[in-house]
């Protein structure tokens, strides 16, 4: 049986060790802020951010042979200049 810890735990910056996720296939229907769980059906964990749910990590890549438009802060493309008109490639 599961021990149900009502209040929030203090680790005082000590490690949690060995912890597993609880496994769902879909969402928990009532999250809160930061909650977290990993998806058993998309094989991601993870974590409420106050508004959706969030993937915790993995990656979205694209392949194409023009550079992306519109652009974020957080973008990361890869430019293969190995074919390049300019003959530095």
């Amino acid at each position: 049986m599961a021990l149900r810890i009502m209040i929030p735990v203090n680790l005082s910056q000590n490690e949690l060790q060995k912890a597993v996720l609880e496994n769902l296939s879909t969402a928990p229907a009532s999250p809160v802020s930061g909650q977290l769980y990993f998806d058993t059906t998309l094989d991601f964990a993870r974590f409420f951010d106050g508004t959706a749910w969030v993937n915790i990590g993995g990656t979205d890549i694209t392949l194409s042979g023009t550079e992306p438009e519109g652009q974020s802060d957080s973008d990361v493309w890869y430019e293969d200049i190995t074919d390049s008109e300019d003959g530095d490639g």
